[in-house]
């Protein structure tokens, strides 16, 4: 395990940095948690490491019932739970440890956990549909509540989750909710990603202008005074003016332009591109001793 960065904490002592790295995927860690991850996984260790990390400073928020660790701390923690999975075969019951302990959790908290899981054993397809079961359920259900689960887990979830179009996705319309959540730009998206969440954010105008048999997309002009196409029900485009555009997208996350290559397709019919571009039970407060665990 390599060194804390020095804009870290004081890192806890060696045995608590064991229990931490093994827990940086759980949101919130109540004692009987610790326990059981130190006698099933890490039975080297001795309560001593248990009490330890519950007041450790690298733990960010604490209640008598639960802690959980600094979010600037888990990339480091999760790096050295990969190593650790890799050369320890045991540790690959982590989860299941967690899950069976966490099977009251809220479903959102519990599904940033599964997110993170799958993030550090590289399972991008279980992460995507973890977010996508989100997804569905802040736009087509309306569980707005969602929104500011997700604004928190942002700067929790793993950076190869948050590259991902699920989670650009879910944080673009989120960010509707919480305007401080900007997800910047996905590594890849496609037109589909964008109509999946068109309905729950807001409108603004997207210029497009014809250069021989290329379209540009963005803060384009052209030579011609702009009008505007009007997005249909059926997701069609309905041409009045190739020089501008008005889509239904609002999001800082789109590139302010995209090339697109091929033939001038009709506007009635145009080809699909691809663009570029705790509150847990009992919230938790700051530092707040408690009993802590007991051995």
């Amino acid at each position: 395990m390599s060194e804390p960065s020095q804009e870290l904490p004081p890192a806890p002592a060696k045995g608590a940095l064991e229990l931490a790295t093994a827990l940086s995927v759980a949101t919130r860690i109540e004692p009987e948690l610790i326990r059981a991850v130190r006698l099933r996984l890490l039975p080297h260790l001795d309560t001593g490491a248990e009490a330890d990390l519950w007041f450790s400073d690298w733990v960010g928020a604490r209640t008598p019932e639960a802690i959980a660790l600094l979010p600037e701390c888990l990339p480091y923690l999760r790096a050295a739970l990969v190593e650790k999975l890799e050369r320890e075969p045991l540790m690959g019951r982590l989860f299941s440890v967690i899950a069976e302990y966490h099977r009251d959790l809220s479903p959102a908290l519990f599904l940033e956990e599964q997110v993170t899981w799958h993030s550090l054993t590289g399972d991008r397809e279980a992460v995507t549909e973890q977010l996508n079961r989100a997804l569905h359920a802040l736009v087509q259900q309306n569980r707005t509540g969602l929104a500011g689960w997700f604004a928190e887990a942002w700067t929790r979830l793993p950076a190869e989750a948050r590259a991902s179009a699920a989670a650009w996705s879910l944080a673009t319309v989120a960010g509707a909710h919480n305007p401080s959540l900007r997800p910047g730009g996905a590594m890849e998206l496609a037109l589909d990603d964008i109509a999946a969440i068109a309905s729950a954010i807001g409108e603004t105008r997207l210029g497009v202008l014809r250069e021989g048999s290329a379209l540009l997309l963005g803060d384009v002009q052209g030579s011609t005074p702009p009008r505007s196409w009007s997005p249909t029900p059926n997701r069609a485009w309905s041409r009045s003016s190739p020089a501008a555009a008005a889509v239904r997208s609002g999001s800082p996350g789109i590139p302010s332009s995209v090339r697109k290559s091929g033939p001038a397709r009709s506007a009635s019919a145009p080809e699909r591109g691809r663009c570029t571009p705790w509150s847990g039970r009992g919230g938790a407060r700051r530092r707040r001793r408690s009993s802590g665990p007991r051995g």
